[in-house]
C-alpha cells in the first residue's frame, strides 16, 4: 500500500459516520481536497487536514501511523487549535508552505459548498470569513 493510499484508509477510518452539514459522508470533503491537489505530499496532507481536529485522532496518532514529520508538520498548520482566532490560525498557516498550497484547496472546497447554502444566514458569514483568509494566503 502507497503512502497515499494508507492516508485514505486512515482519514475514512477516522470520518466513518461524520456528515457534512449538507447531510453527505464528511469524507467527501478531504477527498475533494485532496484531488484538488497536484503532488502527493500535498494529497496526503490534504486527505488528513481534518483529521486531529474533527475526530478524535491526534498528531501523535498519525505520527504512530508512520507519516512523515515534514507531513505531521503540515497538518498541525491547517488544524485549528482549541480557543485560537481564525485569522491568527491563519497566520499560522502561511508559514509552512504545504499547509498553506493544502489550505488553499480545502477554503476552496468550503467556499464552493457553502455557496450553494446562501439560503442559510450562516453561510453569508462563512463565506465572507473563507473568502479573506483565502485571500490572506493567496
Amino acid at each position: 500500500m502507497s503512502v497515499l493510499e494508507h492516508a485514505i484508509a486512515v482519514a475514512a477510518r477516522a470520518h466513518a459516520g461524520y456528515l457534512a452539514e449538507d447531510g453527505e459522508p464528511y469524507i467527501f470533503h478531504p477527498l475533494r481536497v485532496m484531488m484538488a491537489l497536484d503532488d502527493e505530499d500535498e494529497r496526503i496532507v490534504g486527505v488528513l487536514h481534518d483529521v486531529p481536529e474533527k475526530t478524535a485522532w491526534s498528531l501523535d496518532g498519525l505520527k504512530a501511523e508512520g507519516f512523515l514529520e515534514h507531513i505531521i508538520a503540515a497538518i498541525d498548520s491547517v488544524s485549528r487549535r482549541q480557543g485560537e482566532d481564525y485569522f491568527d490560525f491563519v497566520q499560522r498557516t502561511r508559514e509552512n508552505d504545504l499547509g498553506r498550497r493544502v489550505k488553499i484547496a480545502d477554503l476552496q472546497d468550503n467556499i464552493e459548498n457553502v455557496k450553494s447554502r446562501l439560503d442559510d444566514p450562516q453561510a453569508r458569514k462563512k463565506l465572507d470569513k473563507y473568502e479573506e483568509a483565502l485571500r490572506r494566503l493567496l
